[in-house]
């Protein structure tokens, strides 16, 4: 195994590849990035009463059996 210093000459086709992989990683990073801030644009446009988690009916009375039925998923 040879050390890295030495005063071979390097070979172009890894150095082409690694700046090849470099600048599309570069690129990726950017359009990441970009996209993420589409999205957080996206999430601000929603209307917040449109993700609340409430429904606008009042709750029925049920039997103790009917919510046991309901958990359990049987009726």
């Amino acid at each position: 195994m040879k050390h890295q210093d030495s005063k071979e000459p390097k070979n172009q086709y890894l150095d082409r590849l690694l700046d090849w992989y470099d600048k599309t990683k570069k690129e990726d990073e950017v359009e990441v990035k970009k996209r993420k801030q589409d999205f957080i644009e996206e999430i601000k446009k929603f209307n917040k009463t449109d993700i609340k988690n409430t429904t606008s009916e009042l709750p029925q009375n049920i039997s103790l059996w009917m919510r046991i039925k309901k958990a359990l998923g049987i009726g």
